[in-house]
């Protein structure tokens, strides 16, 4: 199942500051941006930084964007964000514009729901794989979520993959549809008690063996003894 996306919006200006110059605007609640697509040139823009970091919060880097630069409006995707590694500030976002009537790819979150039974056996422990998957439909078919349900999982070792997903007609998703996006295992404390189990009956079927080897020969000898008396 999916979630239909929210329509989104942000404005923007012109920017004419480049280069290095653009840390003035970061210190002034500003982030510095750029706008693309097919058959459009390259515009360099800058939005309120509490704005575009609203928008994101709101699912926009999967969700349409309406760009509104002065009189003219842009539908577009966020293609990019990038980040500061240690204060993960917001350095700077590409606005890619998009065709309504043309189909593209997107990565879509995963969002699990329901419960699974097998989450209540012993040792039981709750994989998930996959948090993201890439999809492609009409860009107004793009959902902001879809949703994995796990209340099938009912025993170790079962699963949900791509295939089982319910999705709308015009949407797929790209990629390998086998891939298992949750799965029901055992705790790592388990499974290595388990292991020794298995360890430990090998070695007492190794040491039965050998008893029983060694009872075989001592009883061959006995028989050669009588024969020689």
């Amino acid at each position: 199942m999916t979630n239909q996306q929210t329509a989104l919006s942000i404005e923007a200006t012109e920017r004419e500051v480049t280069g290095k110059k653009v840390k003035v605007l970061r210190r002034s609640g500003v982030t510095p941006s750029n706008l693309y697509g097919e058959g459009l040139e390259s515009r360099s823009l800058q939005v309120a930084t509490k704005d575009l970091e609203k928008v994101i919060h709101s699912g926009g880097r999967t969700s349409i964007v309406n760009l509104s630069v002065g009189k003219d409006s842009y539908q577009t995707l966020i293609r990019e964000i990038q980040q500061h590694p240690v204060t993960r500030e917001i350095l700077h976002a590409d606005f890619h514009q998009i065709d309504m009537q043309k189909r593209i790819q997107t990565q879509v979150s995963l969002r699990i729901i329901g419960e699974a039974p097998a989450s209540r056996l012993p040792d039981a422990l709750l994989n998930q794989l996959i948090f993201q998957v890439v999809v492609e439909c009409l860009p107004a078919s793009i959902p902001q979520f879809i949703e994995v349900d796990i209340s099938s999982l009912i025993d170790f070792d079962m699963s949900i993959l791509i295939n089982d997903l319910e999705l709308p007609e015009d949407l797929t998703i790209v990629g390998d549809n086998t891939q298992a996006i949750v799965r029901v295992g055992k705790s790592r404390v388990a499974a290595m008690d388990l292991r020794d189990t298995e360890l430990d009956a090998e070695a007492a079927e190794v040491e039965d063996g050998a008893e029983e080897g060694a009872e075989e020969e001592g009883d061959q000898e006995d028989s050669s003894d009588d024969d020689e008396e």
